[in-house]
C-alpha cells in the first residue's frame, strides 16, 4: 500500500486542493502541510482527522493502511455515504433493551434513557470538534 505521504499528495490532487487551502480547511500550519508532503513528518492522530475530514477521505486510506478511501463520518447527516449494516441509532439500541437485572423496562424510562444518551453523546461532539480545532 502507499505511503503516508503519496496518499496525502493523491487526495490533494484529486481534490483540486492545494496545501494552503488544506491547512486553512483543516486548521494545521501550512508548514506541517508541506512537511507531510515531503515525507519529512508523519501526522499526529489530531492532525491525520484533521485532514481526512478536509480532503473527505477516510483515515485509514490516508495513513496507508487500508484501501477504502470513501469516508464515513457518523456525524454527518444525510451524508450520501452509506452507514455500514451493523450501524444502528441510539433509538434502536435503547428501544431493543427491555430489561436490567431482571427489571422490566418502561417505555418511558427507554424515553428517559434516550434523552440521556443523546445528551452525552453530542456533548462528546462538541468536545471532539473542540480538540480538532
Amino acid at each position: 500500500m502507499d505511503s503516508f505521504q503519496a496518499r496525502l499528495r493523491q487526495a490533494l490532487s484529486e481534490s483540486n486542493m492545494t496545501q494552503s487551502e488544506l491547512s486553512r480547511r483543516s486548521g494545521i500550519g501550512r508548514n506541517s502541510i508541506s512537511d507531510y508532503v515531503k515525507g519529512k513528518y508523519k501526522a499526529s492522530q489530531n492532525n491525520l482527522g484533521a485532514m481526512a475530514r478536509a480532503l473527505n477521505v477516510d483515515e485509514g486510506w490516508l495513513m496507508g493502511v487500508t484501501d477504502k478511501k470513501e469516508r464515513f463520518d457518523a456525524r454527518q447527516s444525510g451524508s450520501s455515504a452509506a452507514k455500514p449494516e451493523e450501524a444502528k441509532s441510539v433509538d434502536d439500541l435503547v428501544d431493543e433493551m427491555h430489561s436490567y437485572r431482571g427489571i422490566k423496562i418502561s417505555d418511558a424510562q427507554r424515553a428517559s434513557m434516550k434523552a440521556i444518551l443523546k445528551a452525552y453523546l453530542d456533548t462528546q461532539i462538541k468536545n471532539d470538534e473542540n480538540d480538532d480545532q
